[in-house]
């Protein structure tokens, strides 16, 4: 997560008047590294969602040396990270800080994310190689992010399967044979959700 943020960031650095070319991504901070500069955007954005009381900006925070979703959360302000990244002492490492994407694609209203494979066998001439049976990762509840409580469920944001299997409401892991958790994205259909019974 970090080392392709500082990767981007260089290209970025080196690309002069083409800088606009990797205005692709989500704002993005390496934390603490980029600190002052995530704190005066937060500042701004707090600041105009109070002076336009519309829908508030929400931040996604990731430890850069974990996976499988753990210590990944959601929040609002500067104030809220702090409060939440004091809840994690034992994660004494960078967090990757990102603008959470608030309207993503979604199937039949839950998350997902493609997990694709590239084989790069030459730089120059760039030569790329795709393999087609990648997997498709379902969230095991519905999106939303209208509630404080909804926006703090791992099950409505996050697609890991480590998370959402232990998910207790839903049959996501019991009904693992017969429940879309991991497809090849070539298999994938618009009926495909977590739950075969919607």
């Amino acid at each position: 997560k970090d080392t392709m943020e500082e990767q981007i960031r260089r290209a970025e650095d080196a690309a002069g008047s083409l800088k606009d070319a990797f205005d692709f991504r989500p704002q993005t901070w390496i934390l603490p590294k980029h600190k002052s500069e995530m704190e005066k955007y937060l500042k701004s954005t707090e600041k105009e969602d109070t002076e336009a009381k519309g829908e508030r900006e929400i931040f996604i925070a990731k430890p850069s040396g974990l996976n499988r979703g753990d210590g990944i959360f959601l929040f609002h302000s500067l104030s809220q990270y702090e409060t939440e990244a004091k809840k994690r002492p034992d994660i004494l490492e960078e967090y990757v800080v990102q603008r959470y994407v608030q309207k993503p694609l979604l199937i039949h209203g839950y998350k997902f994310d493609l997990r694709l494979y590239v084989l790069v066998s030459s730089f120059w001439p760039l030569r790329l190689h795709l393999y087609r049976n990648g997997l498709v990762r379902f969230c095991s509840e519905p999106y939303s992010t209208l509630s404080d409580e909804e926006l703090h469920n791992p099950f409505r944001q996050l697609t890991n399967y480590s998370v959402n299997k232990k998910n207790t409401l839903t049959n996501y892991s019991a009904n693992k044979k017969n429940t879309p958790t991991k497809p090849s994205p070539s298999t994938v259909t618009i009926n495909d959700t977590p739950n075969p019974s919607l």
